[in-house]
């Protein structure tokens, strides 16, 4: 038994849990668990906003409605009032379906990433996370989860260490 205090509870002799790195590991590999919690952190906000940005794209453009029949004297007539209202669920929607979808895709990537199963889906999800940049709420999370991501990932060393513990990449 080690003197260290700082050192980890699981030995290599008990075989750890599945994310465990090996203590001779590349300096990429050891950070393929901090990419994967970065990619569940970013997709589940991600995903967060999206879904609100949903929500909002079946709100306000009844609000808008509503606003206009009680506002100013500039009133705006039936037909751009439709108008809007169709630009505007049509906006929201896609930027909140584009950033849900991506940052759910992000979420499961992330998770295989962390246990080393699926090389292919951690891809995906740093490709798919770039949807949120469609919501401008999540646009410096996800560019900067995405490009890490992507550097470690497309790493030779990670792509060994995944096909080593999974049987295929």
């Amino acid at each position: 038994m080690s003197d260290n205090p700082y050192s980890s509870p699981i030995s290599q002799s008990s075989g750890g849990f599945s994310g465990s790195i090996p203590p001779g590991s590349d300096s990429f590999v050891k950070q393929v668990p901090v990419v994967g919690i970065l990619m569940i952190v970013g997709g589940s906000l991600e995903f967060l906003v999206g879904m609100v940005y949903v929500v909002l794209g079946f709100w306000l453009p009844g609000f808008v409605v509503q606003s206009q029949a009680i506002g100013p004297s500039g009133q705006m007539s039936a037909e751009e009032i439709e108008f809007m209202q169709k630009i505007l669920f049509w906006t929201y929607f896609g930027m909140g379906s584009g950033g849900a979808i991506g940052g759910l895709l992000r979420l499961v990537g992330g998770i295989q990433v962390l246990r080393f199963r699926t090389y292919i889906l951690g891809i995906i999800g740093c490709i798919a996370g770039l949807a949120g940049v469609a919501t401008c709420y999540c646009s410096p999370i996800s560019l900067g989860f995405s490009i890490y991501g992507m550097i470690v990932l497309f790493q030779s060393s990670v792509r060994q260490e995944f096909a080593s513990r999974s049987g295929q990449i």
